[in-house]
Parts: structure tokens; sequence; C-alpha cells
């Protein structure tokens, strides 16, 4: 159960990356739906990782300490994310900043997270 939910996690955090690339890509229509889902993906994603958490706890001995700690990193800074983007300041450029910049952590965290239990 615990890597269906990895992978539902993986998946709601793809769907939070297409917002960017919709962006970029200058598609008006699907840039405005993902911002409009944005916070329902994330509070989606945020329960789905509470669960996959609860779900992994029983097997965590069973895997590599890099699952653990890549997991960890890609946690804290997801949660780290959410509190300073809704309390850092109102300068909407500074906070955009930090999320893209905590947006990429999270990107390596989850890479790594998946190479270290795929190498396991």
């Amino acid at each position: 159960m615990s890597i269906i939910l990895g992978y539902l996690c993986l998946l709601c955090f793809c769907m939070l990356l297409v917002k960017a690339l919709t962006r970029k890509m200058h598609l008006k229509k699907a840039d405005v739906f993902f911002m409009r889902v944005h916070k329902y993906i994330s509070a989606a994603l945020l329960v789905i990782w509470v669960l996959h958490i609860i779900f992994v706890f029983p097997v965590l001995m069973a895997h590599n300490i890099g699952v653990l700690i890549t997991g960890v990193l890609t946690a804290a800074t997801m949660l780290l994310l959410i509190v300073l983007c809704h309390t850092i300041t109102q300068d909407k450029r500074l906070n955009l900043q930090v999320h893209r910049g905590l947006s990429v952590v999270m990107v390596l965290g989850i890479i790594g997270h998946m190479v270290t239990y795929f190498v396991d």
C-alpha cells in the first residue's frame, strides 16, 4: 500500500510541476486551470504524503538508510515550502523565488528517494 501512496504523491507532484510548464510554454488556458486546482492538488499531496508515511513506517527498517534520508529531506522541504510561502512576507516576488527554490530541492529529493529505493 505504501508504494501505491508513494506513486500517488509523485503523480500529485507532477501535476503541480505542470503548472510551471504551462506558464513557460504560454498555454494560457492550461495555466489558468492548473493555477485554479493548485491548492487542491497540494492539499491532496499533503494528505497522501501523511498516509504514505503511516503505511511505510512498519517496513521502514527493511530499506536502505538512503531511502529514509531522502524521504525525510523531501518531507522537510515540503513542510518548509508550505510554512514559508504562507508566512514570509507580502512580497509576492520573494515568495515565488522561495517557492521555486524549494520546489527544485523537492524534485532533487524525490529523484534521490526513488533512485535509492530502486537501487535498494
